[in-house]
């Protein structure tokens, strides 16, 4: 029996597409899932994977086939802190924690890099197996840089109904030039930013995703949490793209009581 610990997000420091592929660095968050795994003989003719979610099971599904073990069953019993369909990353840090969990139960060492390439096979996913601020191409599963976060505080500020992240990723809204301009420029931002450790300037980046995010999708309830967040002295906000989580972000010693 072993088990591994995934951390979920609170949602996109930046999201966009360049040269036709969507790009995203996520904001971990201290919340993720628990999946415990219990590997067994393969009874013939049953799954190869049992317990947990859909997708979970086929990632492992996967991972026994790669690693030519599909004479075992491996079960899985999955513990979640994660709210989901907000865009916290619920379903990644179901899927990377069994992967992880699994591979630990067939004293396997798989690097993480790997981990979520694979998780990326069964839908696109946020690299929460990684530390720190990954550039990663959400959809083919490829880290495409990677630097430490500075020290931050991090508030909640709105969070709506959960919707069916899924269906919404079905219909995406296409990249006009000019935006794909902004987006290279954002990016830009937050290359600089990760590489001096600036924190302003990082919630900078991350603000003008937000509201980018925002005029593309007519979400009012963003530029309501912006008005709060500057009132409350916050240096940015960053949003999931796919769900309602808003989040202020604000020096690592900000205190405000009405958070507390």
């Amino acid at each position: 029996m072993s088990w591994a610990w995934a951390p979920g997000t609170w949602g996109e420091l930046i999201q966009g597409e360049s040269e036709g592929r969507r790009l995203l660095v996520s904001l971990p968050s201290s919340s993720g899932s628990l999946t415990q795994v219990t590997i067994r003989p393969r009874p013939k003719g049953s799954p190869m994977v049992r317990g947990g979610g859909e997708k979970s099971r086929r990632a492992v599904q996967r991972l026994l086939v790669l690693l030519h073990e599909q004479r075992l069953q491996v079960h899985l019993s999955v513990k979640s802190t994660l709210r989901p369909g907000v865009g916290h990353a619920s379903s990644s840090a179901d899927v990377l924690s069994a992967l992880r969990a699994t591979c630990r139960a067939l004293s396997r060492s798989i690097p993480s890099p790997a981990l979520c390439w694979l998780a990326a096979q069964v839908e696109p996913t946020n690299p929460t197996l990684l530390t720190g601020a990954n550039l990663f191409d959400p959809d083919r599963g490829h880290l495409l840089g990677q630097g430490p976060l500075p020290a931050m505080r991090v508030l909640p500020l709105s969070c709506g109904a959960a919707i069916d992240t899924v269906k919404a990723r079905q219909h995406r809204i296409r990249w006009n030039l000019p935006q794909q301009g902004e987006m290279i420029r954002i990016m830009e931002w937050m290359r600089t930013a990760l590489g001096r450790g600036d924190l302003r300037l990082m919630a900078k980046a991350a603000t003008r995703s937000a509201l980018m995010h925002a005029e593309r999708t007519e979400r009012t309830d963003i530029l309501r949490a912006w008005e709060r967040a500057r009132s409350e002295r916050a240096l940015g906000i960053a949003v999931s793209h796919s769900g309602s989580s808003i989040v202020g972000i604000y020096p690592p010693n900000f205190r405000n009581d009405a958070h507390v």
